[in-house]
């Protein structure tokens, strides 16, 4: 079974140009770049029955956990022992993520002009999730260009 890492650990140990999937709330999921800069909210087709073949096609070296579904996923699914985990937890509003949005690029993947207040989409909360978790354990720029 995989063992939770601390976030810096799990960055440390991730091996080069692997991707870092997320699995939000209500299965929400989101995939960052191999440079580990950005984000992404996968397509809603992308569901955790299909996470064999996630891992594989998107080059997944890591999970990122946020805590409410941390419950049910080692338990549940059949992860890979060279996949690394760890848990998130952010506070991040969707206004906060906007704010960011408007003067980081590396947000642009997210397409948050798109998002009703209201009406997020589980794969996008899993997104802002993930890109706030590359932003802060990462360095968002500074690790893409040095």
């Amino acid at each position: 079974m995989n063992r939770i890492l601390q976030p810096k650990t799990f960055v440390n140990r991730l091996r080069p140009t692997k991707s870092v999937l997320a699995i939000g709330d209500n299965s929400g999921l989101a995939i960052s770049d191999p440079y580990l800069s950005c984000a992404c909210p996968l397509p809603l087709t992308a569901t955790l029955n299909s996470l064999k073949q996630l891992l594989a096609e998107h080059g997944v070296g890591g999970i990122v956990l946020m805590p409410t579904a941390s419950d049910f996923v080692p338990g549940q699914l059949h992860i890979p022992s060279q996949i690394l985990m760890t848990e998130w937890t952010t506070t991040i509003t969707l206004l906060q993520a906007r704010k960011y949005a408007s003067d980081d690029l590396l947000w642009s993947d997210i397409h948050l002009e798109d998002v009703d207040d209201n009406q997020v989409q589980p794969n996008t909360q899993a997104a802002i999730a993930l890109q706030h978790f590359l932003y802060s354990h990462c360095g968002g720029w500074s690790n893409t260009f040095g």
